[in-house]
């Protein structure tokens, strides 16, 4: 269609437009081929003051900061534990000090205890006091295991702080604690089961325990008051006959005997010890007719803790926070450390068993005033226990219990151990140092109830 010439091409139209495709893909190849070596030789030589080199070297810069800024926290802010809480505090607080400060990997903490310095204070007052031959106090929250008392004394005016931790102490009658529970928990008893039993209700002998005849002298009462009286006999026939050795031991060993509590300090549990099959030696540790069984006051409000507050053992602290310089809180006392021993029905048996104490047992001279006039609205119940000791050597007056008035409660031991004379009941202690908790919470109702009917007159 189109001729041709020697210097140039006349192409058809459809060889011109292949021609001009060809061209510009090769173009374009080039083009792309002139970008790629470009940019990389761009990149090759690209200065270290470059923006993207400058980014890089920002968000390293940032890495480094947080990472040198979370080191420094960590060096400035360590998280502390339980386990250096026991190491720096136990020496203090076995010489009866509590220090506020402490240091701690090269940098100082504050430490805030659990105390109740009012309930504290007074604890330490009374006994000053009395001045028995030797006497502790130790008062805690049943729902925390928070201490909020622990006092000591010695009539001879020796260091005494230690006494709290020590379980060098018979447990006595006190140990009727544990056999009751184990008993009603195993369906063996319950408050109004009716036991008899011959002899004195203090004494134990084999023939009160084996040999058990009914006769004209034949008493018989409930299982509730022989727990509000402590008779031994009952408590000694439970243990060697229907409880036996290897159960009382090991409702023993739920209550935390021959243990140690994971606490921010170091104190004893108490320790019970009997010989396999050895009945006559379970009749003795049920019924507390034992120096084989000891207990140490913290111990002791811990047991009583756990009626109160529905089966569960729960374990002693007495830090409550501890801050660094700048008030960060290094550790908390928040999550108490419990376990489950009685099922909640137990544990409301075991409630109407102590506070049988009260009403009709062996606290009931004690609290008479207490519970009819003064705090009626106060839940009260407790268990003692006397027997002699030689660690130190005397008379052991225990008395443990708890206290409850709506949401507040408290759980508590006292123990007294007189050599020749006798200064104060435990049970009087006890029953004065629950006048002085709740008697705060009835003056702050007082007034603001004076102070309504004032605002009312006006």
């Amino acid at each position: 269609m189109f001729k041709s010439r020697a210097d140039y091409i006349i192409a058809t139209p459809s060889a011109i437009t292949r021609r001009l495709r060809k061209k510009k893909l090769v173009n374009l190849i080039s083009i792309a081929f002139l970008c790629g070596v470009l940019i990389f030789v761009a990149n090759q030589w690209k200065p270290d003051n470059s923006p993207e080199s400058g980014t890089i070297a920002k968000t390293s810069s940032s890495e480094e900061s947080n990472s040198k800024s979370s080191t420094q926290e960590k060096s400035t802010s360590p998280e502390i534990d339980k386990t250096f809480l026991r190491s720096a505090l136990s020496s203090h607080i076995k010489a009866g000090e509590f220090p506020s400060q402490l240091n701690y990997e090269q940098q100082n903490v504050y430490v805030n205890y659990t105390l109740d310095q009012n309930l504290q204070n007074w604890a330490t007052e009374r006994l000053k006091r009395y001045n028995p031959d030797y006497g502790v106090f130790v008062a805690i929250d049943p729902e925390t295991g928070k201490v909020l008392a622990m006092a000591s004394s010695r009539r001879d005016e020796q260091q005494s702080a230690d006494l709290a931790l020590n379980a060098t102490y018979p447990a006595a009658s006190t140990f009727k604690v544990i056999t009751a529970a184990a008993a009603i928990e195993e369906g063996i008893a319950t408050p109004s089961t009716v036991y008899a039993f011959n002899g004195k209700s203090t004494s134990l002998y084999k023939n009160q325990v084996f040999k058990v005849q009914e006769n004209k002298w034949t008493r018989r009462m409930s299982f509730k008051t022989a727990f509000a009286k402590s008779v031994n006999p009952i408590f000694g026939r439970l243990g060697a006959n229907d409880l036996g050795d290897k159960r009382l031991i090991e409702y023993a060993e739920r209550f935390g005997f021959n243990a140690q509590f994971v606490s921010d300090f170091e104190f004893n549990n108490g320790r019970i010890n009997i010989e396999p099959g050895n009945s006559w030696q379970a009749a003795e540790a049920a019924s507390g007719y034992t120096r084989r069984n000891t207990l140490s006051p913290l111990h002791g409000a811990a047991l009583a803790a756990s009626i109160i507050n529905g089966g569960k053992l729960i374990s002693p602290s007495i830090v409550e926070s501890v801050t660094d310089s700048q008030n960060r809180v290094l550790y908390s006392s928040d999550k108490p450390m419990t376990i489950d021993v009685l099922s909640k029905k137990t544990a409301k048996s075991m409630q109407e068993l102590m506070q049988a104490t009260i009403t009709e047992g062996t606290g009931r001279k004690s609290f008479r005033k207490f519970t009819s006039k003064k705090y009626p609205d106060v839940i009260t119940g407790g268990k003692s226990g006397h027997l002699s000791g030689k660690a130190p050597k005397g008379t052991y007056d225990w008395f443990i219990g708890y206290g409850e008035r709506d949401s507040r409660k408290i759980a508590y031991a006292m123990l007294c151990i007189n050599k020749e004379k006798w200064y104060v009941k435990s049970s009087v202690f006890a029953r004065e140092a629950l006048e002085h908790y709740y008697r705060k919470e009835t003056t702050k109702v007082t007034k603001r109830a004076a102070a309504k009917d004032q605002a009312g007159t006006s």
